[in-house]
């Protein structure tokens, strides 16, 4: 595996930064981590009618049709899209900027391609993938899987670590929940900021978007 060293320079951030996790045990891990109140999730915007009980800001951000939801997708106004039942469901960087601006760190469920649309936003997600020794240990650590669900996760960590080891704050073994935490909370203190070590490609584009704000 081929990797370069990148030009990194320190940067002042104004707000907390979104995390997200990758790999086995991260829908186990965020329930762990929004046990305080120092965590949230955001609220996805969706462009299917409220369901009975639904409340709008509350469950979904419900849009008033398909139309008006891809057009404000194609205006870059989400950083990850899925389509379900032939309709959009999205985070939107307003629902991320929501809970970053109440001091919150925000816990993403999104793809890997968010990460880039997150950078160019200028908000800098702290990303950790957490990569399963063997297909055998995956499964033991997600002892619900079937051996090829398993495989299919392993792989999937693997090529994410192959491809866009670049885009990951941190790369970690994975022993258990309770390492897992431990490990999130060590990288979360040396990475949280305010002050932090960006790439230089990443602190180009926060002195851009500062300079359009003020000019």
């Amino acid at each position: 595996m081929s990797r370069t060293y990148e030009i990194v320079h320190p940067v002042t951030l104004k707000m907390a930064r979104p995390l997200i996790i990758f790999g086995p045990l991260k829908e186990r891990i965020t329930e762990e981590l929004l046990k305080s109140e120092e965590f949230a999730t955001c609220i996805q915007h969706t462009s299917r009618p409220p369901q009975d009980g639904e409340v709008d800001g509350v469950d979904h951000h419900f849009y008033p049709s398909k139309e008006a939801m891809q057009a404000d997708i194609s205006a870059g106004k989400f950083v990850d899209v899925t389509v379900q039942s032939d309709h959009f469901y999205g985070t939107s960087l307003q629902s991320i900027l929501d809970v970053l601006q109440s001091g919150r760190i925000c816990i993403l469920d999104v793809n890997i391609v968010a990460i880039y649309r997150l950078q160019t936003a200028c908000l800098h997600p702290i990303s950790i993938l957490f990569r399963p020794e063997t297909i055998t240990h995956c499964r033991g650590l997600q002892r619900r899987l079937t051996l090829d669900q398993a495989r299919k996760v392993y792989e999937s960590c693997t090529r994410m670590e192959s491809e866009y080891w670049y885009l990951f704050t941190a790369i970690l073994g994975l022993e258990s929940l309770d390492s897992a935490m431990v490990s999130i909370d060590r990288v979360l203190q040396q990475h949280r900021g305010p002050q932090v070590w960006l790439p230089a490609d990443q602190t180009l584009r926060n002195v851009e978007k500062e300079s359009q704000a003020t000019s």
